[in-house]
C-alpha cells in the first residue's frame, strides 16, 4: 500500500497512478467540467457547421443580387426604349399638327402666312457668305428646324419665325429657335421670331416666354383631353 506523507508523494502518485488520478479528478471536478472539453469540441463543430451553411446562404443571396440587378437593367433599358419611342411618336404627332396650322401661327403672332420654307430653302439661305463663320455642324442643323414661316406683317414688309416643335418643349427647343431666328437674320437682314410649338412647357423656358424672348403656341394635350395653358 502505497504511503502519503507529503504533497510530493501525492503529486507523485497521481503521475504514476493512472487509477488513482482518474478518481481523485472525478472527486476534486463536477462531471460538467469533466465533460466541458467534450461538449465544447461538440459546440465548435456545430458552430463550423453553421457557419459553412451561412457562407452557402450567402453565396446564393449575393448570386440573386447580381440576377436582381441585371433584371433591373434590362427592365430600365426596355422602360428607355419604350419612353423614347412615345416621345418620338408624340413629337412627330406635334409636327403634323404644327404643319397643317402654319397660317394659324402666323396669324396668332399678328402676321399673315406667305410661305412655309423647305430644306431646299434653308440649304439655298445657308449659301450666304454671312454662314463662312458658322460651324458645319450648326449648319446642318439649322437646314433642320422643324418649322420655318415666311410671313409679313401689315405693312406687307417680309419676317421670318423659326419655330421648334416638341411635345414638352425646353431649353434646347428655345436655344435652337433663336439660334434659328439669329441665323436668318443673318443670312437675309430681315427680323425674325423664334418660337416654339408644344402641349407643355419645361418650367426653365418660362421666363423667356413671359419676356417674350420665345413666343409659344400652345398644341392640344391629346394624353388628357385638356389644353395645355
Amino acid at each position: 500500500m502505497t504511503t502519503i506523507n507529503t504533497s510530493e508523494d501525492l503529486l507523485r502518485l497521481l503521475r504514476e497512478d493512472a487509477h488513482f488520478y482518474e478518481q481523485a479528478r472525478r472527486l476534486i471536478l463536477t462531471d460538467e467540467l469533466i465533460t466541458l472539453p467534450e461538449r465544447f469540441a461538440a459546440f465548435a463543430a456545430r458552430v463550423d457547421g453553421f457557419i459553412v451553411q451561412q457562407e452557402q446562404f450567402n453565396q446564393r443571396v449575393d448570386g440573386f443580387i447580381v440576377q436582381q440587378e441585371q433584371f433591373n437593367q434590362r427592365v430600365d433599358s426596355r422602360f428607355d426604349r419604350i419612353e423614347g419611342d412615345l416621345s418620338h411618336f408624340k413629337n412627330r404627332f406635334s409636327e403634323s399638327q404644327v404643319a397643317d396650322e402654319a397660317a394659324t401661327i402666323a396669324m396668332a403672332m399678328g402676321f399673315t402666312l406667305v410661305r412655309v420654307l423647305s430644306n431646299s430653302d434653308l440649304v439655298q439661305m445657308s449659301q450666304h457668305p454671312g454662314a463662312r463663320s458658322v460651324a458645319q455642324n450648326d449648319l446642318i442643323s439649322f437646314t433642320r428646324a422643324d418649322l420655318v414661316l415666311e410671313v409679313s406683317d401689315q405693312e406687307g414688309n417680309l419676317e421670318f419665325i423659326p419655330v421648334e416643335i416638341s411635345y414638352t418643349a425646353d431649353l434646347r427647343d428655345t436655344d435652337r429657335a433663336r439660334r434659328n431666328a439669329d441665323y436668318i437674320t443673318r443670312f437675309t437682314g430681315q427680323p425674325a421670331h423664334a418660337a416654339v410649338a408644344s402641349a407643355r412647357n419645361d418650367h426653365n423656358i418660362q421666363g423667356l416666354i413671359d419676356r417674350g424672348t420665345v413666343w409659344w403656341y400652345p398644341l392640344e394635350d391629346h394624353t388628357d383631353g385638356a389644353e395645355t395653358r
